[in-house]
């Protein structure tokens, strides 16, 4: 019995992962259709795009991360740090010194997240076997 509950955590968290990566998939491609940091106006013009800010006030709520302006700055540099630099040294330290600073918060959203995942499970499982 152990097992089995054992086993559906695991699928349970393997599905969470592949659900994340579908996540990445999508925010990379709207990285390509809009520009970043958003502006007022383009949210304005784009009601309709407001499941990810639905999402993102979610994670807040839940506290996987402590706000959506952080998250935002999180992502951003993560984003800087995923593409090729070119040889402007004072660009790279800056970059690399605002990763450093972020190193904390990152890891924090990734325990806050991963905490959530465990919740879920745990929540998920009394009801199957309630």
């Amino acid at each position: 019995m152990t097992e089995q509950i054992l086993q559906d955590q695991r699928l349970h968290l393997a599905n969470l992962l592949e659900a994340v990566q579908r996540c990445v998939f999508f925010l990379e491609g709207i990285d390509r259709k809009i520009a970043w940091p958003l502006a007022e106006a383009f949210l304005v013009s784009n009601k309709k795009d407001r499941d990810l800010f639905e999402s993102l006030a979610a994670y807040e709520k839940w506290g996987v991360i402590d706000s959506v302006e952080t998250w935002q700055i999180c992502r951003t540099t993560r984003n800087l740090a995923a593409h090729d630099y070119d040889t402007d040294y004072g660009d790279i330290a800056k970059h690399f010194n605002m990763l450093h600073e972020l190193k904390p918060r990152l890891y924090q959203v990734a325990v806050n997240f991963l905490r959530h995942c465990e919740h879920r499970c745990r929540s998920s499982r009394f009801q199957l076997n309630s």
